[in-house]
C-alpha cells in the first residue's frame, strides 16, 4: 500500500538532523498532547508541537503552568512540504496520539529516516516491537516511556524499521 507519495532520499539530501523531538497533528484532544506536555518535565530535549486547532490556547497555558516554555514551543500548521522536513530534521518524531490519528505522519518521519516512538495505535503495532509503543491515553506510563528513550534516542537503531516502511509503504 502506498502511504510515502514523495522522495525521501531527496529530502533527506538537503536536511541537517537537529537536536529536538517534534510531533504533528491537530490541537484536538484525541492527539494526547496535554499527556504529552504532562509527560514532558524530566527530559532535557527541546520538543516543537507543529498544529492548529481549538485547544492551542490551553496547550499554551499548560506548557506555562509546567514552567516549559524553554523546552516546549508550539509552532503554526506549515505546508506539507515545509512538514516533511521539520521531520526529517528532527532527532525523535512523538506519536502521543489517543486514537489512530496521526499514524501517516509517523509513518512518513520513518521513510526520512527519524526513529519514532509511539502509542500503541494504527498500524504502530505491526511496525514496531512492544517496547517502542506505549498505552495510548496513559499519563504515567508515557511518562515512564518518554524517560527512558526521548534522551537516549541516539542509541536506539531503528534502521530494519526504516527500511521496512519504504518496502511496505513507498513505491
Amino acid at each position: 500500500m502506498k502511504i510515502i507519495d514523495f522522495d525521501p532520499d531527496e529530502i533527506i539530501s538537503r536536511t541537517t538532523k537537529e537536536n529536538h523531538a517534534l510531533t504533528v497533528g491537530k490541537f484536538e484532544k484525541i492527539q494526547g498532547f496535554d499527556l504529552l506536555i504532562r509527560s514532558w518535565v524530566d527530559i532535557k530535549r527541546e520538543l516543537i508541537i507543529i498544529g492548529d486547532g481549538p485547544e492551542y490556547k490551553t496547550l499554551k497555558e499548560l506548557i506555562k503552568s509546567l514552567n516549559l516554555d524553554n523546552k516546549i514551543n508550539l509552532k503554526n500548521l506549515m505546508p506539507r512540504e515545509n512538514i516533511l522536513q521539520e521531520l526529517a530534521k528532527a532527532k525523535v518524531f512523538i506519536l502521543s496520539s489517543i486514537d489512530d490519528s496521526g499514524t501517516q505522519t509517523a509513518l512518513e518521519a520513518l521513510a526520512l529516516n527519524t526513529p519514532v516512538l509511539s502509542t500503541n495505535v494504527g498500524c504502530m503495532d505491526s511496525i514496531f516491537p512492544d517496547e517502542f509503543l506505549v498505552k495510548p491515553n496513559n499519563q504515567a506510563m508515557l511518562k515512564e516511556f518518554l524517560d527512558r528513550y526521548v534522551d537516549d534516542i541516539d542509541f536506539i537503531n531503528q534502521k530494519s524499521i526504516f527500511e521496512y516502511v519504504l518496502e511496505e509503504f513507498y513505491s
